[in-house]
């Protein structure tokens, strides 16, 4: 989407770095928390954003990801998100709640 603003915070864990089991320590987990505000009430590209809403919270963003690497040329990570839009800001089936999961390799 364009004309919106992101405060995005995150955190990451490798949670077996210091552990007997080296394979283990390849693992890293990333949690990260993202809110989408709008500057104006101006025009946004998305179909389901209210026209006539004047509320500049969209919504947050709340996503976990897994990421192993036990190569230096060969990763993997699984990544499962959610979205909680602003019921003010959206219309009809955009104003419900949006999972998604996403496998990388």
């Amino acid at each position: 989407m364009g004309n919106t603003h992101v405060i995005e915070a995150r955190y990451s864990l490798k949670p077996f770095s210091g552990g007997s089991i080296a394979t283990l320590g390849k693992l890293q987990t990333i949690a990260k928390v993202a809110s989408f505000l709008r500057p104006t009430t101006g025009a946004i590209s998305d179909p389901f954003l209210d026209s006539a809403s004047t509320s500049l919270y969209l919504g947050t963003e709340a996503e976990l990801i897994a990421r192993y690497r036990p190569f230096s040329d060969l990763g993997l990570a699984l990544s499962l998100g959610v979205f909680s839009p602003n019921p003010a800001a959206f219309t009809g089936a955009g104003a419900e709640l949006r999972l998604a999961g996403r496998l990388e390799f």
